[in-house]
């Protein structure tokens, strides 16, 4: 009886010290694991979110970067971590997509993370080279149904989200056209320019200086909805192919198991952050529009997209490279 009521009362004064350090988060430095490399648009925004929620806690939020695995290292790594709330993760799109990719991964994209909010999101442009002759999504599936193989398409590489994004475009219209993967964004951008690919999926930000020249011919939005950076160019849905919608979004998760109280706090100063001009208009410039949610609501977002892009590896036969 002894032992058990020692066990009770360290159990009960364990649950008091766990509550109060939730109640006081955050008391030392907290790290945001960034499964992508310095100096691109996550690591702008991560960047930018890191400063703000630094000012508002008085304690130094790091941005660790680990790259490499299609994003699956540094996910990895912070799936693995104590759920605390001293290390969150900026997550992007691709996290719905790794699973089909990489049938073993050493997480559980559902069950090991703990969603906390949305923070960003800007669609894809499909943009045409110039001197393709199509100025609609209809015209671009009637061309390329006209000359089967012929056509091609650039991305930043195998598994990446714009990647994906032709592919489910090609299984919706039966287009037959060639995936052109590449390493990174900007050779794909320089070959299409050069006159190597026709076509391609990527940010405003990426084609529009492109879109302006007349070099590239912005054809439609991936999102259900127009973006204000090119309010004339039509959604892919609006062009016939109804609920067509994708997006690259960033968010951020928690390990599973960070208490109620630290997701409230996270979520709480990343709306704060979102709301600071600077940071708008840094999210601006790159195209991208700031986009809150609820955890219940992410999380939401996590498993319909886990539906969407599993069979769509599976038909295309994608492999990680």
């Amino acid at each position: 009886m002894k032992l058990l009521r020692h066990l009770l009362l360290a159990s009960a004064a364990m649950g008091m010290a766990l509550g109060a350090s939730a109640a006081d988060y955050p008391v030392k430095a907290v790290k945001i694991m960034l499964p992508y490399a310095a100096g691109g648009g996550a690591d702008g925004l991560t960047r930018a979110l890191a400063n703000r929620m630094s000012a508002r806690w008085k304690q130094p939020v790091v941005v660790e970067n680990r790259p490499g695995a299609g994003a699956t290292l540094g996910t990895a790594v912070a799936a693995q971590s104590a759920p605390d709330g001293y290390m969150l993760l900026m997550t992007a799109g691709t996290l719905t997509v790794s699973p089909a990719m990489y049938p073993k991964l050493p997480y559980d994209v559902v069950k090991d993370f703990a969603p906390i909010t949305l923070v960003a999101n800007s669609p894809f442009v499909l943009a045409t080279r110039g001197d393709l002759g199509v100025n609609t999504v209809d015209e671009l599936i009637a061309l390329a149904r006209s000359k089967p193989g012929k056509l091609n398409y650039g991305s930043p590489g195998v598994g990446t989200l714009s990647h994906l994004t032709g592919e489910l475009l090609k299984h919706l219209t039966g287009m037959d056209v060639v995936h052109v993967p590449f390493k990174g964004g900007v050779p794909a951008i320089a070959d299409m320019l050069a006159g190597r690919i026709d076509f391609l999926f990527d940010t405003p930000a990426a084609v529009l200086p492109h879109v302006n020249s007349g070099k590239f011919k912005a054809v439609a939005v991936t999102t259900s909805d127009r973006t204000s950076v090119l309010p004339n160019v039509p959604t892919i849905a609006e062009s016939g192919q109804k609920g067509f919608d994708v997006r690259l979004w960033f968010g951020l998760l928690a390990p599973a198991g960070t208490p109620d109280s630290v997701i409230k706090e996270v979520r709480e100063a990343t709306i704060a952050a979102l709301a600071d001009e600077d940071i708008a208009r840094s999210l601006a410039a790159q195209g991208l529009v700031s986009q809150t949610s609820t955890p219940a609501a992410f999380g939401q977002v996590i498993k319909n997209e886990l539906s969407v892009w599993a069979p769509i590896v599976k038909t295309a036969n994608i492999k990680s490279q």
